[in-house]
């Protein structure tokens, strides 16, 4: 595989899905809940039609990541990129 020249640095603002109860509760205060937008900061490593992954952490001499987050498409608010790292 071939060494990386550079990656984008973006801010992913997405919706996330959650779970509605924690336990039995009323199907009025079930039907209240709302959705959370998070903003998700770092390197994207991959995009395509069905998912983005942002990483926290990136080690070019191994070409390593860590912390990932796979972020649904559909789920996806806003993308702005904020730099490009370069090797």
């Amino acid at each position: 595989m071939a060494k990386l020249k550079s990656l984008p640095i973006v801010l992913v603002d997405w919706i996330d899905a959650d779970t509605a109860t924690d336990g039995w509760q009323g199907r009025e205060k079930v039907a209240a809940e709302t959705v959370k937008t998070i903003h998700s900061a770092g390197f994207l490593v991959s995009k395509d039609k069905d998912r983005l992954i942002v990483v926290t952490d990136y080690d070019p001499a191994a070409d390593n990541a860590n912390g990932g987050s796979v972020i649904p498409r559909g789920m996806v608010k806003k993308i702005t990129r904020l730099g490009t790292w370069k090797a």
